[in-house]
Formats: structure tokens, C-alpha cells, sequence
């Protein structure tokens, strides 16, 4: 059977799913956890892939989600338990109800039961059988036990001998009871038949009145304990209204009163039912026969046209008469309802404010990145450390890195100063080698053109006789050598 939606039903058929959806939820979120968690060390593919996207994105999901999922699942946990706690409550509370109303209707019955017994003893005692007599013991006995409608006597062939009634609303005689015969009335036959009390199904009245009654007899005895005829009492089924009074008034509650054949003998107004009424295939009396008595049910009844979920329970009173009681579980639902809207707009203020903390979290670290990557773009070989100061709002995580950077730069321009200082001695050093360089090399000209000077000095004299100037024996020699290669 499909339900409306938000209807008791559907409520109620789905609740049930929310344990499974929170744990399924809170399942999600810690595989989602365990993953961010194994992948944050680990370089491989899946760390590529789920660290692909920015910081920012992941920073606003996870704190987004660790906010709202177990938010969400623990509300959904507590108003599951809540309503099946409520439905609980309810169904102890019908259940306990219905025991005690079948017992105030077992109690009203022994009462007008015991009545009628006592008085059909009290006349039987008397053995004043005749219809003056017998009509003013009835006079007496149903101004006793008022919520008979009508009380007659009979004899042996069912014959009404006297009757008293006050359906008039003042109690009387009945004055002509010519050709009113009984015999063919359960409540005639079966005391006649078994010499007990008995309390009859739901009928028709007849000779009396039309009303739907419950009849109550007992057999009359003459002297020597013959049984001689019957006195009987109408119970006026209304009275079952007191009874119905007794109980807690439940939200929608029916009480509803059936007979062995599951005739109406009593319901209140609500239920829209009418006496004499059989229910034997309404869902109320068919899945009561799944059950025991005094265990709660649900079941499904068609109310206009609309199908709604009701709550009911039965009692077996002593005469084999059940007491039904149902309870829309409407009451339930809306209240369910009701928790699940506090609850929606809880997880929504929650979610808004996970959101915020995402986005202050988030623009927190991504302010003091920018302001790192501020300070790196500043970060020069040869400027200030002392330049490179930690913002005032930079979390501690990161005021390390400050000082890091600081301390690099201080190092670094020690280090260039080292350098330039080694640089300008090296230029000073430069200049003074060219300078030596070059006294060096105008030294070695002078020194060359003097050797070349006296080379050609000697050359001069190895060839000619220094006394007369003429060419020696070793020019001679080369000469000859000469003129003999070119002869």
C-alpha cells in the first residue's frame, strides 16, 4: 500500500531506515577520513588524484562535512528512538487501558449478572410466582440495577408474566403484555435448559422496545427447585458510556465493544459505528487475529477515502465479548515530524556554521599564504632578514617559516658580503698582475731588441776578420760550400 507523503505511513515506514541511513552516513564520512589520511603521506596515483584539487576546497569539504554528517546521524538516531519510544509509551499505555476497561466491563456485568441472580433466588425463595407479586419485585430490583431498560419474568412456555421498563425515562409497569412470548430467545432457553445465568450476544429488542439490548436471565424456581420460568434484565447498551469514561482520553482514541460475533454492542461516537454493526472483516478485528490479547498492533483502515495507520489492541472480557481499542498513530507521526523539522533546521544552522568556520579557517591559512608567498617574492640574496617580519594573525604552524626565512637571509648576506668583499680583492688583485704584467713584458722588448743587437753583433764577427774587416776562413768556407752545391 503506497502512503502520502508525510503521511503516518510513510512516517512510520521510513523512520525505521534511519539508524541505517546515520550509520551508512558516518560509514561515508569515515571512509572519506581514512582516505585524506592515507593519501596526505604517500605520493602514488590515488594521492594525485585525490590531491589534485586546491587546499581551499578540500579545507571547506572536510570541515564542512565532519560538522554536518554526525550532526545529521545523531539526529536522526535520537528522534528514530524517540518515536519508537512515544509509540512505546502509547502502546503500554493502550495496552494497559484496554486490560483495565475489559476489566470495568467484566465488572459491570458480574454486578447486573449477580443482580439477577439474586433476584430470580430472592422470588424463587418467596415462591410468590404470581404477576402482582413478581411485578413488585421487579419494581424493586430495577430500581436497584437502572441500567436495564426493561425487566420481565416468564413462565415455563416463555410467557411474559409481568415486565417493568423506564425507557419512558420514569420507571413503570408495563401494563399489557397480552401475546408477548419469549420462548424462542436464547436468554429464554438457555436457563430454562441449564439452570444457570446467562448474558446473551447483542440483539434486537421485540416485544419491549426496538432498542439493541444485551439481555441478562436467570431461571426461576418454584418450592421444590423446579425451574418454572426465567427473569431477565435489557441491559441499555449506553451504559457502556460510564465504562467508557473510566479510560485515559487518548488523542483519537476508540474504545469499541463487540460480541462472539463480532456485533457491535458499544463504541463511542469517533469510531462511526452503530450497534448491532458487524466488524468481523474490519482490519481492526482480522489483525487482532494475529496477535494475543492484550499485545498492540498496527494496521491499515480506510478513513474517507484516506488510508491511515492505527495502533489497536483487544481484551477478551469473561462472556467471550472483545474490547477493542484503536489510537490513529497521527499523533505520533506529527510529533516524529515535528522532531525531524527541529532537527532539519538544527543540521541547517549547523551546516551554516560549519560553513563559516570552513571559510574563516580557510581565509585564515589562505591569508597567511599569500603573505608567505608575499614574503618569498620579497626574499632577496642581498637584502635585510630583518625585513621579512611574521603578520601579527599567522598561525603558529607557520611562524617557524618566518624565522627560517630570516635566518637564511642573515646567512645569505653574510655570504654576499663575503663574496663582493672576495670580489673587490680579486679586481685590486687583477689590476696590480696587468700592471706587473706589463712592466714585465716592456722589460722582456728591451731585453729581446738588445740580444737581437748583439746577435747580429756576432754574427758580424763570426763572418769578417776583425783587424781588416775582410771575410775570415769560415765565411770563405760557406761561400765554397755554397758556389760548390750551385756547380
Amino acid at each position: 500500500m503506497t502512503y502520502d507523503l508525510f503521511s503516518a505511513g510513510f512516517v512510520l515506514a521510513w523512520h525505521n531506515w534511519a539508524p541505517t541511513v546515520a550509520g551508512l552516513l558516518l560509514s561515508l564520512l569515515l571512509v572519506y577520513a581514512v582516505l585524506q589520511f592515507t593519501v596526505s603521506g604517500s605520493g602514488g596515483p590515488a594521492a594525485r588524484v585525490v590531491n589534485s584539487g586546491s587546499l581551499r576546497t578540500g579545507l571547506i569539504v572536510g570541515i564542512v562535512l565532519v560538522g554536518t554528517i554526525p550532526a545529521a546521524s545523531l539526529g536522526l538516531m535520537l528522534s528514530e528512538r524517540s518515536a519508537n519510544q512515544r509509540q512505546d509509551r502509547i502502546s503500554g499505555l493502550v495496552e494497559e487501558t484496554t486490560l483495565s476497561i475489559a476489566r470495568v466491563v467484566d465488572s459491570f456485568i458480574d454486578k447486573h449478572v449477580s443482580g439477577i441472580s439474586s433476584a430470580a433466588s430472592a422470588i424463587s425463595a418467596t415462591g410468590k410466582l404470581d404477576a402482582a407479586s413478581l411485578t413488585q419485585s421487579l419494581m424493586i430490583y430495577h430500581g436497584t440495577y437502572a441500567d436495564f431498560l426493561t425487566m420481565l419474568s416468564a413462565n415455563k412456555q416463555g410467557d411474559i408474566v409481568s415486565a417493568t421498563s423506564n425507557m419512558s425515562g420514569f420507571l413503570a409497569p408495563v401494563a399489557d403484555l397480552t401475546g408477548h412470548n419469549v420462548s424462542d430467545r436464547p436468554y429464554f432457553q438457555r436457563p430454562m435448559q441449564d439452570g444457570l445465568p446467562f448474558t446473551s450476544k447483542v440483539f434486537q429488542g421485540r416485544d419491549l422496545g426496538q432498542d439493541p439490548i444485551v439481555a441478562v436471565s436467570a431461571p426461576l424456581r418454584d418450592v421444590n427447585g423446579e425451574i418454572v420460568g426465567i427473569i431477565e434484565g435489557s441491559l441499555n447498551l449506553r451504559a457502556f458510556e460510564r465504562v467508557d469514561s473510566y479510560r485515559p482520553q487518548l488523542d483519537g482514541a476508540d474504545m469499541i465493544l463487540v460480541d462472539q460475533d463480532d456485533r457491535v454492542i458499544y463504541s463511542t461516537d469517533s469510531a462511526g459505528l452503530f450497534e448491532l454493526q458487524s466488524i468481523g472483516v474490519d482490519p481492526l478485528v482480522t489483525r487482532a487475529a494475529e496477535v494475543d490479547s492484550g499485545i498492540s498492533y498496527t494496521f491499515v483502515a480506510n478513513d474517507g477515502g484516506v488510508a491511515k495507520l492505527y495502533l489497536g489492541v483487544y481484551a477478551t472480557t469473561n462472556v467471550g465479548w472483545r474490547l477493542y481499542m484503536r489510537v490513529p498513530l497521527n499523533q505520533i507521526t506529527e510529533q516524529m515530524l515535528s522532531d525531524y523539522q527541529l532537527g532539519a533546521m538544527l543540521l541547517l544552522a549547523t551546516c551554516v556554521f560549519s560553513m563559516l568556520l570552513a571559510f574563516g579557517t580557510v581565509r585564515r591559512v589562505s591569508r597567511s599564504v599569500a603573505d608567505m608567498n608575499h614574503a618569498v617574492a620579497s626574499f632577496t640574496v642581498d637584502g635585510d632578514g630583518e625585513r621579512i617580519a611574521t603578520p601579527p594573525n599567522t598561525p603558529k604552524e607557520f611562524r617557524p617559516i618566518y624565522s627560517q626565512m630570516r635566518r637564511r637571509s642573515r646567512n645569505l648576506r653574510k655570504a654576499y658580503d663575503r663574496l663582493n668583499n672576495s670580489i673587490e680583492t680579486g679586481e685590486k688583485l687583477r689590476s696590480e698582475l696587468t700592471q706587473v704584467i706589463a712592466r714585465k713584458e716592456a722589460e722582456i722588448a728591451e731585453r729581446t731588441e738588445e740580444l737581437e743587437e748583439a746577435n747580429e753583433r756576432l754574427r758580424g764577427l763570426s763572418k769578417t776578420d776583425p783587424l781588416t774587416g775582410l771575410a775570415n776562413r769560415r765565411e770563405f768556407d760557406a761561400f765554397e760550400g755554397r758556389i760548390w752545391r750551385l756547380g
